[in-house]
């Protein structure tokens, strides 16, 4: 395959989240998929706080979409800063998506907080490795 050719992006955006909740992102192709990088961004600052943050964490949803195996995290008690994008630290042990199994991703919010819209963009490749 000619080089950069199997480089895929995935971006989804979602509203301000009332609480827990857990969002679709992609389902992998029949050849699998490794997640490269994924990336968290904000539109509103959510300062440092050890009571009131959110946290993302991408997760394997299996092929019914209801496992929950960590990938990756972003965000926590370290704070926000708006429209600046974050990594996820991902596990790249586990970054490899078997054909047809879903990658999604966890919000879950401690105490009160209100980060506004979030994008996650996700690079990944076809197949494993």
């Amino acid at each position: 395959m000619i080089a950069g050719y199997n480089h895929n992006i995935t971006s989804v955006s979602f509203p301000d989240q009332a609480g827990n909740d857990t969002i679709g992102l992609l389902r992998a192709p029949f050849s699998g998929a490794t997640i490269k990088g994924a990336y968290a961004m904000a539109t509103d600052t959510v300062a440092a706080s050890g009571t009131n943050y959110y946290t993302l964490v991408l997760q394997n949803g299996g092929t019914a979409g209801t496992d929950t195996a960590a990938i990756g995290t972003a965000a926590g008690t370290a704070g926000v800063t708006a429209e600046t994008p974050e990594a996820f630290s991902l596990n790249s042990s586990a970054a490899t998506l078997d054909a047809g199994e879903w990658l999604k991703v966890a919000y879950t919010e401690t105490g009160t907080v209100a980060p506004g819209d979030i994008t996650v963009v996700i690079e990944w490749v076809n197949g494993k490795g």
